[in-house]
């Protein structure tokens, strides 16, 4: 599910007024007022027009009008039938020459929503009775202001004093502010900031990659359509629909652009960013041959898959929700974004000493920081296990009979393997394993290795031995195993001479490959990534094949209880 932003692109007279069209029914009648209010006959534009206090506001608002129109921007917000609030500055309550100075230079958007419409809001609202710090005011621009305070107290907006109050007129009321309203950004708005207002730190790295997954496209359904002009239909207000895979509740960073809930985000440097990309992004080597059907094979897109994982895999770290945490234990940090595969969890003071700036927003805080606390196991380059009675990762058997034998709870009889524990061996994994009996001298067993990375590898088998309960006086013989891997089509061996053999005694764990000098397991390289979201076992062409080669007195038989592919970190 993406996270969906709606904009309007208006035209002529419905310009500002469609930006109330949210109003309630009841609201078109107007506030009720008593023939002896001075106002009762006069809309809210007919009233700070006229008020020597407020020009400078007005003037805000005449400079929003567009380029060689008539249009007057006040008169359209204020001068009809909806009933609104206006918090407005007084004159001094803001720096006019700035804001219009924004204007002019090709900000008039940014202002209307920062400014203009941070001080009106839709409905009534009376400073009367007594308002708690938590009594928000939805803005007609989707922000939440405090309107707080009590008649013995004074009332406060948005933390500014209001200077006069309650005076009604004939579509509204109007409160005066000793200074204008703090628009408040969200993390989302904030991450467009330049350095200047990020104390010198460049972060356009972490928002580019995130706003590069915007989608806008034009909804004609909530448009209102206009006239036909050359056979073609026109509207007079367009409505945009904007959608970000990267800000779903199940993927990417989280809805860090939503009102409703507080999060915590750390954003990296331009210079960490980078710094990491550049060790990152050389363990996603695609290859066009080994890619799977259903993924297109061209050169653009492997870029593609190179560019978005490693980018993908940090974003997706560095946010937390405030809301969540109330279900994390010892005080720990979780992920805002809590997947269906499972994710680590961090503790308190992971971040310390590397936040280089912060910052309170409209819906939680911004941080920004200098160092990153992840290593690449931590995201994405983990130990990767198939369990040996795995179906959909097992693809062939090579014509041997085939067992699956379990374990089961306690209290029950455990065919097979029955006093394991006693005999010092480890747990099975997923308390089962594979077995794969030939009446000839080998068995050998295939299966797919998912979501390698262009990395380095340890490989490890678990096997188990063929009985080591209490009362078997059987001697068990030793496996012995060749390993050999295949991708990109081209068989690379793993073990290229003297074969590995287990302890049969216990499960034991064999590391391949092993030094044909030193007898000490050495890391395998895979030269390609087959790291996809396809979510399709089938997508995966790397496979490793196991042979059991059951001469003299090794046992021919293969028990596999899993394997791993434990990362590596890189050499220096």
């Amino acid at each position: 599910m993406n996270t969906i932003f709606k904009h309007k692109i208006l035209a002529g007279a419905v310009l500002f007024a469609a930006l109330f069209a949210g109003t309630s029914c009841e609201d078109k009648i107007g506030p009720e007022v008593t023939p002896e209010a001075p106002y009762a006959d006069k809309t809210l534009y007919e009233v700070i027009v006229a008020d020597d206090n407020l020009t400078d506001f007005v003037e805000v608002l005449r400079a929003c009008n567009l380029p060689g129109s008539k249009f007057d921007v006040a008169d359209s917000l204020f001068n009809t039938s909806r009933v609104y609030t206006l918090w407005a500055p007084v004159n001094g309550a803001f720096k006019k020459d700035s804001v219009i100075k924004r204007i002019n230079d090709g900000h008039r958007d940014d202002v209307m929503k920062t400014f203009v419409e941070s001080h009106v809001a839709n409905h009534l609202h009376a400073a009367k009775g007594i308002f708690e710090k938590n009594n928000f005011v939805m803005m007609v621009n989707d922000k939440m202001v405090v309107f707080e305070g009590s008649y013995k107290t004074g009332y406060k907006f948005g933390g500014r004093n209001l200077v006069d109050d309650n005076i009604k007129v004939l579509n509204g009321m109007l409160h005066k502010l000793e200074k204008a309203s703090r628009y408040k950004y969200n993390i989302w708005e904030y991450l467009r900031m330049d350095k200047t207002t990020l104390g010198g730190h460049e972060i356009d790295s972490f928002a580019n990659f995130l706003y590069s997954y915007n989608d806008t496209k034009f909804d004609e359904y909530q448009s209102i359509p206009g006239s036909l002009v050359n056979g073609e239909q026109t509207y007079l207000d367009s409505v945009f629909v904007t959608t970000n895979k990267l800000l779903s509740v199940y993927n990417g960073v989280g809805p860090i652009e939503a009102e409703d809930s507080l999060y915590d985000i750390y954003v990296p440097t331009n210079a960490v960013w980078n710094s990491f990309m550049k060790q990152a992004e050389k363990h996603f080597n695609y290859s066009t041959k080994n890619l799977p059907a259903s993924i297109k094979a061209d050169a653009r897109y492997i870029d593609s898959l190179k560019h978005f994982y490693p980018r993908y895999n940090m974003v997706k770290y560095l946010t937390f929700s405030e809301y969540e945490q109330m279900y994390a234990e010892d005080d720990s940090l979780l992920p805002a974004n809590r997947d269906k595969w499972e994710r680590p969890v961090f503790k308190p003071g992971l971040f310390d000493g590397s936040v280089v700036y912060d910052e309170e927003l409209s819906n939680g805080t911004f941080n920004i920081i200098n160092k990153f606390p992840y290593s690449i196991f931590e995201l994405w380059h983990d130990t990767i296990k198939i369990e040996g009675e795995n179906t959909e990762m097992r693809i062939s058997t090579n014509g041997v009979e085939e067992h699956r034998f379990f374990t089961v709870t306690r209290g029950q009889m455990r065919p097979v393997y029955r006093d394991y524990d006693k005999k010092g061996g480890s747990r099975l994994s997923g308390d089962s394993y594979y077995e794969a009996y030939t009446q000839g001298n080998t068995a050998k067993v295939s299966y797919r290795l998912p979501n390698v990375k262009s990395a380095s590898y340890k490989i490890a088998i678990i096997l188990v031995p063929k009985d080591i309960s209490v009362e078997s006086q059987e001697a068990n013989k030793p496996a012995c195993l060749n390993l050999s891997i295949s991708q990109n089509g081209e068989q690379q061996p793993v073990y290229q001479a003297t074969m590995i053999s287990n302890d049969p005694n216990r499960v034991d764990t064999l590391f391949f490959p092993v030094s044909y000098i030193d007898k000490t397991p050495k890391p395998i390289t895979f030269p390609y990534c087959e790291y996809y979201n396809t979510h399709k076992n089938t997508d995966f062409t790397t496979t490793l094949d196991i042979t059991s080669w059951g001469l003299g007195t090794n046992d021919k038989t293969l028990r596999i209880d899993a394997i791993l592919l434990i990362p590596v970190e890189d050499a220096e």
